[in-house]
């Protein structure tokens, strides 16, 4: 299974915080941070934030979502708010389905399915939570919790639809509590999920399904819970309030796979940047090396065949894989010249 070919995405939940001035002073601070993203970047903001998130994000690559809509077009529902209103807003995403909607406020699956199939109606994109509490997994009922929901939240969604539908899992008892599943712990629900889709609508279909973890990512431990198989991205509480934190998480995508190295090593020669990053473990660090050198070599190649190639290609490409304490470390400084035409590497280092 190839996790490159599904959509990454980190998507903040701001729950009921900032007002629209708040809101905005956060995402000009945001936009900049967030703007060589390698993954898709989204704001669920509160209602009355709406109209100056989508002012202040324009021409960016930041995504604006709700955090609920109604499941009607219209009608005598005081305080809610139709998809179709979201929509002409020009919101693209909505989170339905929330624990804390669940919990404080009566949401239960038949309501998350009529919200999903009139956001979807409205050409919203939902972000549609599962999740179990911490009882019903200390009664080890986990799959079950979760395989219900799933089958509940979906019916009658049908394979085409399921294109712009985003899961998220988030364990409860992690929300918040400063908890977190574990990389294991959170890969097993993942991959159960994506079984749950494929035994409905197939694997192909299940495949090209983007799964977010919600409990309590931060940047520290974002890497390891991205290098998974099955996570694709998170659904980002407090840690979206703070732009380091956001921008932490984010980044974590960029070296979370080998193919995630590949694809940020291509980005880079086409645009030049300069990446420093730390923290990664051996084996991320060996896989980068021989990354970097293979594309080296081709680079090289390219650039004695042809003028033009090395007029593309910005003066220098510099990245930096540290570990911690004395492992060692490839350092890697690809030179990329236009005269003389020259790639020099520099190999090992001690950290």
């Amino acid at each position: 299974m190839d996790k490159t070919k599904r959509k990454a995405i980190i998507a903040g939940n701001w729950k009921m915080n900032k007002t629209p001035s708040e809101a905005k002073a956060l995402l000009e601070a945001v936009v900049p941070a967030v703007k060589d993203a390698d993954c898709e970047v989204i704001a669920c903001v509160p209602f009355v934030d709406l109209s100056v998130a989508l002012e202040t994000t324009k021409g960016s690559n930041v995504k604006i979502g709700a955090e609920n809509c109604h499941w009607a077009e219209s009608g005598a529902f005081t305080g809610e708010i139709s998809a179709l209103m979201l929509k002409e807003m020009g919101v693209e995403y909505v989170v339905l389905g929330h624990s804390e909607r669940r919990q404080y406020f009566g949401e239960t699956d038949e309501t998350v399915n009529k919200r999903t199939k009139a956001a979807l109606a409205a050409g919203l994109k939902p972000i549609v939570c599962v999740g179990e509490l911490l009882w019903e997994r200390e009664c080890d009922i986990t799959e079950e919790v979760i395989a219900r929901q799933i089958k509940l939240d979906l019916f009658n969604v049908t394979a085409d639809e399921l294109k712009n539908i985003v899961i998220a899992y988030e364990p409860v008892w992690a929300i918040g509590t400063g908890k977190t599943a574990s990389p294991e712990q959170a890969q097993e629900i993942h991959a159960f999920i994506r079984s749950i889709v494929a035994n409905k609508y197939g694997k192909e279909i299940a495949d090209n399904t983007s799964i977010l973890y919600g409990g309590s990512c931060k940047p520290s431990n974002a890497k390891e819970l991205f290098a998974n198989p099955d996570v694709d991205g998170g659904l980002i509480g407090g840690a979206a309030l703070k732009v380091a934190d956001f921008k932490g998480i984010i980044d974590a995508f960029i070296f979370s796979s080998p193919s995630r190295i590949a694809a940020t090593l291509i980005s880079m020669c086409r645009s030049g940047d300069i990446f420093i990053h730390t923290g990664i473990t051996l084996a991320e660090t060996l896989l980068s090396f021989i990354l970097v050198l293979t594309a080296g070599i081709l680079l090289a190649i390219l650039l004695w065949a042809s003028d033009t190639v090395s007029g593309i290609l910005e003066p220098y490409l510099v990245i930096l894989n540290s570990l911690p304490k004395s492992a060692l470390a490839p350092v890697l400084i690809v030179w990329l010249g236009n005269n003389p035409k020259t790639i020099i590497v520099t190999a090992i280092s001690i950290a």
